[in-house]
């Protein structure tokens, strides 16, 4: 029992810590007659392309040192060494993916919570539903097979 609570209290950092991250990363401005102008908008897609992604690596990256600092229980990662991490990496490329184990919370609140800021890291600087999209899934694979592979094999 005491575990769930605290696997659900360090959750519950994890989601907020990443929340914090999606606020500091301002994309609308007031503008002075009262409504609210998309920061970017006019921009190129390479320009809204950049700036998502640097918010999306940086509230990754905070999820990632959280999983690893958090015990096992939690995250389902062994701590790898080199050569694990090795292994690991060249297994999510040779075999298909699987059905992970992660908790209840984890995949029916984290997984969409985390797409919902990738999804709106593009579409609130004024992006296409489509180009939205296809960068949540580009960057759900980059999580799936460069940065989360090396501890855990590739999940749907």
């Amino acid at each position: 029992m005491f575990e769930t609570l605290k696997s659900i209290l360090l959750f519950l950092i994890v989601l907020f810590s990443v929340n914090i991250v999606a606020q500091t990363s301002e994309v609308v401005e007031r503008a002075s007659d009262n409504y609210s102008v998309i920061r970017n908008q006019e921009k190129s897609f390479g320009r809204k392309f950049l700036q998502g992604s640097g918010l999306v690596f940086r509230y990754e990256g905070i999820s990632l040192a959280i999983l690893y600092a958090s015990p096992s229980s939690f995250s389902n990662w062994q701590k790898p060494t080199a050569r694990n991490f090795r292994e690991n990496m060249k297994r999510a490329f040779t075999y298909p993916p699987v059905i992970d184990n992660d908790k209840w919370y984890i995949n029916y609140v984290g997984h969409p919570y985390q797409g919902v800021c990738t999804y709106n890291a593009l579409r609130s600087q004024g992006s296409t539903m489509w180009q939205s999209s296809l960068f949540t899934i580009g960057h759900s694979f980059a999580w799936e097979y460069l940065i989360e592979s090396g501890n855990e094999q590739t999940s749907f």
